[in-house]
């Protein structure tokens, strides 16, 4: 795939704003056109104008915002376009251009709200586990960066865990990766239960997840954690699923890191946790130097 060209990445751009930042956006473009249309003649059509303001307001506001801009729209060039009456021009003939202009309008929301809807569902699902629902390892990792560069500014510390399902093998083979596959949403559920709505939980293997706890001291996350496992534990029991999880928890403050060393340190002290005695915690602070 060839890399895009300067005015690509504007244009893409235009489709992608905050959607403040789109608020104002449309709010002055659709000012100018107005004031353009009402002193110009009335035979300057600008209704390509008003449908790039519509179109935009649909893009990165939304459907009733779009349904608005149509509204002022249709209002401004009806009185433009009122002085454009003549013996040549029949009231019938006049009011089937300004209904054209309406139905224009009206068809650039029609045509571009279900895009808009499933380029965002499609944006989701890009950033989802399909099983389980849980964010995948390079959403993850996304989410991981940007708590970083939060974290470094504010001077407040992050932990991070890496949960490790153990024996899960043993209960594809005996009861059938459809069960495994129960298993797996239920542990994300429960996941989810016991955490925060700021928090984040992540699949980023078969089984195995990691759980971003941001503005979350050691001490407190080592309390979170305990009790997460213990509920894990009981919710498989329950279940009759005989596994447990291991965890490595890694709590970071200040200094310069990358995300997949956040990672690769709590994998290791999953790892110890695995082979120490399973169904247990390894924490570890890690400080700038």
């Amino acid at each position: 795939m060839q890399p895009m060209g300067p005015w690509q990445q504007r244009v893409q751009s235009l489709f992608n704003l905050e959607r403040g930042h789109a608020i104002v956006l449309c709010a002055a473009l659709f000012a100018a056109i107005a004031v353009a249309d009402a002193v110009t003649p009335p035979a300057l059509n600008l209704t390509f104008a008003y449908i790039f303001v519509i179109l935009l307001a649909c893009w990165n506001i939304g459907t009733i915002a779009a349904l608005a801009y149509v509204g002022l729209a249709f209002a401004v060039q009806v009185y433009a376009l009122w002085n454009l009456k003549s013996p040549a021009i029949t009231p019938i003939y006049w009011w089937i251009i300004v209904g054209n202009r309406l139905f224009t309008f009206l068809l650039v929301v029609v045509l571009t709200a279900p895009l808009r809807s499933l380029y965002r569902h499609q944006q989701a699902s890009a950033r989802l586990d399909s099983l389980t629902g849980a964010v995948n390892r390079s959403h993850f990792l996304e989410v991981l960066a940007v708590e970083i560069a939060r974290s470094r500014r504010a001077q407040q510390p992050f932990t991070v865990a890496y949960l490790d399902c153990d024996d899960f093998k043993r209960v594809n083979d005996t009861r059938g990766h459809g069960e495994g596959d129960v298993l797996l949403r239920t542990a994300v559920e429960t996941l989810r239960q016991n955490l925060r709505v700021i928090d984040t939980v992540a699949r980023v293997g078969g089984d195995e997840f990691v759980v971003l706890l941001p503005s979350t001291s050691s001490e407190e996350a080592a309390l979170t954690m305990e009790r997460l496992r213990a509920d894990l534990n009981r919710v498989m029991s329950a279940n009759q699923w005989a596994v447990s999880f291991s965890i490595g928890m890694g709590t970071f403050e200040g200094g310069e890191r990358s995300p997949d060393d956040v990672i690769a340190r709590c994998d290791a002290l999953m790892y110890r946790a695995k082979g120490e005695s399973k169904n247990s915690v390894v924490c570890e602070v890690f400080r700038s130097a």
